[in-house]
């Protein structure tokens, strides 16, 4: 059986670039147990997806930003030697706000090791997922207040995180806003009725 599959693309397709306008994140020691990452799967989809739910401690929640849609990026590069590469999956995000949640996000946030899921504009049904079970995470926070009326003011999250691969969640996501499935998180506009 190949690994390997046919990487197609249909003339005319669209393919929006950048990330939807929503991230979440949680310390990773508030996650008891990962969904399941198969190591050879019979498909793409089942090598690059996680399988299961994001089991979190009592009463842990994965926490929302918003974030500026036209200032972020998620990037994927690989590293190290052949017998062991692996990726280095790079998060930039930023939130127009700077009060105090902001700063209690860069307090922290500078040394927990924290996982985030955000979505990209092409893909509604799944997540993607920066961080890793076995790699530690490294989340940087830093705050700008602008120094003109032009200036850009804003808190900017920059996420390195290496694992094997950008892999794909489909699960519920927990929230304080109540819980949701990456598949659910988009609806269709209601039909109107003739």
């Amino acid at each position: 059986m190949s690994l390997y599959q046919d990487l197609n693309w249909a003339q005319g397709r669209k393919n929006l670039p950048g990330l939807r306008g929503v991230a979440y994140f949680i310390n990773k020691k508030d996650i008891v147990r990962w969904p399941v990452l198969s190591d050879e799967g019979e498909t793409a989809v089942a090598c690059s997806t996680y399988v299961g739910d994001f089991e979190l401690a009592e009463d842990a929640k994965w926490k929302k930003v918003d974030v500026i849609q036209r200032k972020n990026s998620l990037t994927s590069e690989p590293q190290g030697e052949r017998e062991s590469t692996t990726v280095l999956n790079k998060l930039s995000v930023k939130h127009a706000g700077t009060d105090e949640e902001a700063i209690a996000l860069q307090r922290y946030g500078n040394r927990d090791d924290l996982v985030w899921l955000v979505q990209d504009m092409n893909n509604q049904k799944k997540y993607r997922v920066v961080g890793s079970p076995i790699f530690d995470n490294i989340t940087k926070v830093s705050l700008n207040l602008g120094s003109e009326a032009t200036s850009e003011k804003a808190t900017t999250i920059e996420v390195e995180a290496t694992d094997e691969c950008l892999p794909f969640y489909t699960g519920k996501i927990v929230t304080s806003e109540g819980d949701m499935n990456a598949p659910d998180s988009v609806t269709d506009p209601p039909e109107e009725s003739a």
